[in-house]
């Protein structure tokens, strides 16, 4: 199915959104796990997401989104403020952040 240029656009920003709004221990988390798995056997690759998604339950992240839930509220994401100190110096060098804001009430954090 051919999609349209803007139609593309939207999906792929709704993608970037999603992944701006997730805790950066839970991207992190998950690009380990797509790593370890790499050229696995699929018995090896199922394993060792069973591992990850035991330790992925003792992350902050995980806690606080269960409990968000159970409480039918947004997730309260903690800031990584020397992380986004980091990111954000990077901005006068010229490289282009994304996701990243001085501003720890925004979804990004």
């Amino acid at each position: 199915v051919a999609a349209s240029n803007e139609t593309l656009l939207e999906e792929a920003l709704a993608i970037c959104n999603t992944i701006a709004e997730t805790p950066r221990e839970v991207v992190v988390h998950g690009k380990k796990l797509l790593l370890d798995q790499r050229d696995a056997p699929l018995d090896t690759a199922y394993n060792l997401a069973s591992q990850h998604m035991i330790e992925g339950m003792r992350l902050f992240s995980a806690k606080e989104g269960i409990q968000a839930f159970l409480e039918k509220r947004p997730a309260l994401w903690k800031a990584e403020e020397s992380e986004i100190a980091q990111t954000l110096a990077l901005v006068k060098d010229g490289v282009a952040v994304v996701g990243a804001s001085a501003d720890a009430s925004r979804a990004s954090h």
